[in-house]
């Protein structure tokens, strides 16, 4: 398993480019700003989540930014992606819709065959609700957790927006 985080200070990019066994590689999104690491192993995310205005998916720039930016990683990365021993992206997310597991694969089942053709395992976001639906496995490579806080003994899906809650509204539990 992976960790991915930001790197955003010299001390996690080199932490990154470590070889040693705890396994940090780097997030790059769309409008995050952070250069494509010299060293060691990094994902393509695409801004779908919270941001600044607290909005998920505000930050995503749309399809043809992000199938542009997709094309400029594989062209820059300077790695044989078709070698698994030289390829650094572990893969590119394709898009999705917090908390909606139905319309996040509504969302990303056309984005995933174009991740693909850049070279990259494209990656699906497990989204609340996922495990109810007919998930098309063979059109990714790699699954994604995501999804929004869930009080586990009811069951109750938080939404989005109401992250600040301290006790599920049904159970009464703490969330």
């Amino acid at each position: 398993m992976w960790y991915m985080a930001n790197p955003i200070s010299d001390t996690i990019r080199a932490a990154m480019g470590d070889s040693s066994p705890h396994m940090l590689g780097a997030i790059l999104s769309p409008r995050q700003g952070n250069k494509l690491p010299a060293e060691g192993v990094y994902c393509i995310d695409n801004n779908c989540g919270p941001c600044a205005t607290g909005q998920p998916g505000d930050a995503y720039p749309g399809d043809e930014a992000y199938l542009a930016m997709l094309g400029e990683v594989f062209s820059s990365d300077g790695t044989d992606f078709c070698d698994p021993d030289q390829a650094r992206c572990l893969f590119g997310v394709a898009p999705d819709v917090l908390g909606d597991a139905a319309a996040t694969l509504e969302r990303s089942r056309h984005m995933l065959g174009w991740i693909r053709y850049y070279g990259l395992p494209a990656a699906l976001v497990a989204q609340n609700g996922i495990e109810h639906l007919e998930v098309p496995w063979d059109d990714f490579d790699v699954l994604f957790l995501g999804g929004s806080a869930e009080c586990a003994p009811c069951r109750y899906a938080r939404p989005w927006d109401d992250r600040d809650r301290q006790h599920c509204p049904s159970c009464g539990r703490r969330a």
